[in-house]
């Protein structure tokens, strides 16, 4: 089976808050199907999505680091 690409922002944009809703997330990375971020989580240890009631959210410096080791660059927005 092939691997599945996806071409990422050249600049990935995250917010200062230190977490960082699972929807927008997806929006400033380019809109990747929610199935590829699953296969990210399994085979390339993409943080993990955590709940609070109905809301999913990351903790927004695991991202930012997982994003640097993929080589992204990131900015942190105000």
């Amino acid at each position: 089976m092939a691997a599945i690409q996806h071409q990422f922002p050249s600049t990935v944009r995250l917010p200062a808050s230190p977490t960082i809703d699972t929807n927008e997330l997806r929006i400033a990375l380019g809109q990747p199907s929610a199935a590829l971020v699953s296969l990210w989580r399994k085979d390339r240890n993409f943080p993990v999505a955590l709940r609070d009631g109905n809301a999913c959210f990351c903790v927004t410096a695991q991202v930012e680091s997982w994003l640097h080791n993929q080589g992204i660059e990131v900015e942190r927005l105000p």
